[in-house]
């Protein structure tokens, strides 16, 4: 279903004329539910960007908060606006998205996210030399020391980038609709980890992301332990479903199984030497989150980022193996 839209690719007709001008027209894409607190502050923003979009495509999956409601009056304020709803997961929102989107260069990003004002001019200036598929970056929008401790342990900070490596997230990513097709479009089946998922496919098509630092969307994490426990399980569990990153996961699982196998022995024979076995761990968690502490205030990082890094690699450890053994659930909505 449209809501507050005109007529499906009303201006297809006029698309190649307009791209081979100096304005390279672009496509905003989002996916939507249950986002009523946060929604108007995501549109403000695209709103508000150096270089307009020329359309902005949003999927709702069926919000029952009043996302729709806000939405459907945006739309009747902004005609470059158009709202669609379609029950369904990211992967699905985000096809339906291009489809329905009337321009080939497309730019993601993901409800609850705030986009930089330079964000899309910094997105889409690589397609201007030929590029067919651009990774944006992100940063961690929380209020709380352990919230914003939270969302560092799921995101790099530049300090931890490869550029050469760097692969995107759909929160901050853009592509021509060509290299999304010959790519074989987001996995539908793919409940968690799709845009990871994506990437793969993408590489696999032969395309490499161009990196650009400075294309930057703020992204609000979960909050506090227990939502780091169940997004990092989500992931984890998105990743061995699809057979994602093993080696990372298996090193992790070596460490993990020969810290435990370390700590029952020295408990066992030399329970004087447990304080060493417990610097060595501290030490390592240090050296893993040790780019991130200039990124959050006050002597509580300290100790909250080592134990959410912690939280972090064990709960997603688990979620690999779930996902390996049982495979992806299926049916689950936009979060």
């Amino acid at each position: 279903m449209v809501v507050g839209a005109t007529t499906k690719h009303h201006l297809r007709s006029t698309r190649v004329l307009s791209e081979t001008m100096a304005h390279r027209p672009v496509t905003v894409i989002c996916t939507v539910f249950n986002e009523v607190g946060s929604i108007g502050a995501t549109l403000e923003s695209l709103q508000h960007q150096s270089r307009q979009p020329d359309e902005i495509v949003i999927v709702d999956a069926g919000s029952s908060d009043g996302t729709i409601n806000r939405l459907t009056d945006a739309a009747s304020e902004d005609k470059r606006i158009r709202v669609l709803v379609e029950s369904g997961n990211r992967s699905h929102g985000r096809n339906a998205a291009i489809e329905y989107a009337t321009y080939d260069t497309i730019a993601c990003i993901d409800g609850g996210c705030f986009a930089h004002r330079d964000w899309l001019q910094n997105l889409v200036e690589p397609f201007g030399d030929g590029a067919s598929w651009v990774a944006g970056f992100y940063e961690v929008d929380a209020e709380s020391t352990v919230d914003q401790c939270v969302g560092l342990t799921l995101i790099p900070v530049p300090e931890e980038v490869d550029a050469a490596a760097f692969l995107p997230s759909a929160r901050s990513m853009a592509m021509t609709r060509s290299a999304w097709r010959r790519a074989g479009r987001f996995p539908e089946h793919a409940e968690f980890a799709e845009d990871t998922l994506f990437d793969a496919q993408m590489l696999g098509a032969g395309f490499k992301p161009t990196f650009v630092a400075s294309a930057i969307v703020r992204w609000k994490p979960p909050s506090g332990f227990r939502g780091l426990a169940r997004t990092a399980f989500s992931w984890g569990r998105g990743d061995g479903a699809a057979r994602l990153r093993g080696r990372t996961y298996a090193r992790w699982a070596g460490i993990t199984a020969f810290t435990a196998l370390a700590t029952a022995l020295t408990w066992w024979f030399r329970p004087s030497l447990l304080i060493l076995l417990v610097a060595l761990v501290i030490a390592g968690l240090w050296y893993l989150t040790r780019h991130k502490y200039r990124y959050v205030e006050g002597v509580q990082k300290y100790v909250v980022l080592p134990v959410a890094m912690l939280t972090s690699i064990l709960a997603s450890l688990l979620g690999y193996v779930v996902g390996r053994v049982a495979g992806e659930v299926v049916g689950a909505q936009v979060e």
